[in-house]
C-alpha cells in the first residue's frame, strides 16, 4: 500500500479544509470562451478546440480554468480536471496522494453502497486513509447519508463519462448530468464533466 506523506493539501478556507477536486470561484472562464457547435455529424466541439480538450477516445471534456486557492470554494460544485485526474490516476480526492491501484482506499455512502452490487460503476473519487476523518466529518452528503462505508476497491477500471448531451444548436444541452459507457452512442455529442470507473470489487475496511 502506498504509505508516502501527503503534499500540503487541502487547500483551506477561513480554517476549513477545501478538497483539491472542488472548484473555487476563481476558475469561472467568460462564457464566451466556451461556445459549443454540433457538427453536421452530431460531433460536439467547441469553437477554437484545442487537441488536449479530448482525451484517447475522442471523448469532448468541459473547459475549466485552472486556479485552485483563488475565490472562495464552490463546496456544491467539481473541477472536472482534477476529478478526472483523481480517476484515471487514482488519487485522493481531498489531499492528492497517490493511492495504491491494486488496493484503492474509497469512501462510499450508505445509500450508494447498496447501488455498486447492481450498478457498479461512481463517479466518486477514492479517498485515502488519512483523509477519511475529514471526509466523514465535513462532507455533506456523507453526514447526511450514514454510516459512511470505508473500504478498498480492487482493480478498478474507467467505465465512460458523465456529462451533458447536446444533439443541435443554441448552447442548451438536451440532457444534463448524464452517465454514458465509452461506448455509448451518445458518445459524440457529449461534453465530459466527469469521470465514471468501475468498482468490480470493493471490500470493507
Amino acid at each position: 500500500m502506498v504509505t508516502a506523506t501527503p503534499p500540503a493539501r487541502p487547500l483551506y478556507y477561513r480554517g476549513r479544509p477545501v478538497p483539491w477536486i472542488t472548484k473555487w470561484s476563481g476558475e469561472h472562464l467568460p462564457v464566451g470562451s466556451m461556445r459549443l457547435l454540433v457538427h453536421v455529424s452530431g460531433r460536439l466541439g467547441y469553437e477554437d478546440e484545442h487537441h488536449a480538450e479530448r482525451d484517447s477516445r475522442g471523448v469532448l471534456w468541459f473547459r475549466d480554468g485552472n486556479a485552485p486557492g483563488e475565490g472562495q470554494p464552490l463546496w456544491s460544485l467539481v473541477h472536472t480536471g482534477r476529478q478526472r485526474r483523481a480517476m484515471r490516476l487514482l488519487r485522493c480526492q481531498i489531499c492528492d496522494t497517490p493511492l495504491d491501484r491494486q488496493r484503492t482506499p474509497w469512501l462510499f455512502s450508505d445509500i450508494e453502497w447498496p447501488h455498486l452490487a447492481r450498478r457498479p460503476w461512481t463517479n466518486t473519487p477514492p479517498t485515502c486513509e488519512n483523509c477519511w476523518p475529514t471526509a466523514e466529518q465535513q462532507c455533506p452528503h456523507l453526514r447526511r447519508h450514514q454510516p459512511v462505508v470505508r473500504c478498498y476497491v480492487i482493480a478498478c477500471a474507467p467505465f465512460g463519462i458523465q456529462g451533458d448531451l447536446y444533439t443541435r444548436e443554441g448552447g442548451q444541452a438536451d440532457l444534463r448530468a448524464v452517465a454514458v459507457r465509452y461506448d455509448s452512442p451518445r458518445i459524440p455529442g457529449m461534453l465530459a464533466k466527469q469521470a465514471l470507473v468501475t468498482i468490480p470489487t470493493a471490500q470493507p475496511a
